[in-house]
């Protein structure tokens, strides 16, 4: 049994807790919450935290088994896992089938509704405002710098 300590820090999707007795890990608790245009737009969604936490769970113990050090140690219950503490690289990534939103505002001329396939993948440099950095990264492609306004 893993005895949660106080709140590190709370994110739009994410509560991260300290663990009461060991000060290197911490308990990484999913909310049922989505969120769109950088938390502009936000919304419970019951089952998501389950959801999120389940994949995290199957990517985290992929990139392990690979040799890829990352902070998780293991999945705890449906919705929460324990990592180890460290400081979070502040990039965001972004799975998209359909063009719309933000997307269409940095891409002019791409036509909303327009289906994505394979899925367009985006990383983004978590920023409180405005994303203001972004890298595109998309199949066969190794990525190109876009700043905003371009």
């Amino acid at each position: 049994e893993i005895n949660p300590g106080k709140v590190i820090i709370e994110g739009k999707t994410k509560v991260v807790h300290g663990v009461a007795d060991n000060p290197r890990v911490v308990l990484v608790v999913n909310k049922d919450r989505i969120t769109a245009g950088d938390g502009a737009r936000a919304h419970d969604l019951e089952g998501k935290a389950a959801i999120s936490n389940a994949t995290n769970g199957k990517v985290f113990m992929f990139l392990n088994e690979a040799g890829i050090k990352t902070s998780w140690i293991r999945t705890c219950d449906s919705t929460t896992y324990l990592a180890r503490k460290c400081h979070m690289v502040p990039l965001e990534w972004v799975t998209r089938r359909v063009a719309t939103g933000s997307f269409l505002k940095r891409n002019v001329g791409v036509t909303e509704g327009y289906r994505f396939t394979p899925p367009k993948m985006e990383t983004f440099f978590k920023k409180t405002s405005w994303f203001l950095t972004q890298l595109t990264l998309t199949p066969g492609d190794c990525g190109r710098q876009v700043t905003k306004g371009s």
